[in-house]
């Protein structure tokens, strides 16, 4: 594909944005929520860098992840959205808690970023349907850091080369109590 053809591409996309996502980024659940258990581990590992910049990696917006709890684990590999979650900025240790567990002041979900079919498969997996009213993301954040990629074409030239690797704890969002 032409240069003129990918960034005539990029910018339809960009203008049609805000009517996917509403216009400002990623939508937070649509009640008020509250952080309960059960907790369950993860470890995640994704190339964070976009496929539409150039120069790019060959594994962009790709991941892995792997749940854990106490006699039970699961893991996928998947890709990111192409649309919809900012990883044009590469692995950038500063930004691990606004991408993946509160982007201004909202809870990211795990499907924000996941496609929904991995999340549901993944949790089912390990014993723990999710609901509408009972939905994962991320708690906090263990351990983060960034990894080389074994492919030294991907670490040159891209803004801050290699993969993210996270570990973090799940919990699940729910309707907070209504107080009267």
């Amino acid at each position: 594909m032409s240069f003129a053809k990918r960034a005539s591409m990029v910018l339809l996309l960009a203008a049609c944005l805000p009517l996917v996502t509403g216009g400002g980024g990623i939508n937070p659940p649509p009640f008020s929520s509250m952080m309960v258990g059960p907790s369950v581990d993860t470890i995640i590992v994704i190339d964070p860098h976009d496929p539409f910049a150039s120069p790019s990696t060959t594994t962009a917006k790709q991941g892995s992840i792997w749940l854990s709890r106490p006699g039970k684990s699961a893991g996928a590999v998947f890709d990111i959205p192409l649309l919809g979650f900012p990883l044009f900025l590469g692995c950038d240790l500063d930004l691990t808690d606004d991408r993946f567990v509160n982007n201004a002041g909202a809870p990211v979900t795990l499907d924000s970023w996941i496609p929904g079919d991995v999340v549901s498969s993944l949790f089912a997996e390990i014993g723990l349907p999710i609901t509408p009213s009972k939905i994962p993301a991320i708690k906090r954040i263990k351990t983060q850091q960034c990894s080389p990629d074994p492919n030294p074409a991907n670490n040159l030239n891209v803004t801050k080369p290699g993969f993210l690797v996270v570990e973090a704890e799940i919990g699940f969002l729910v309707p907070a109590p209504v107080r009267r």
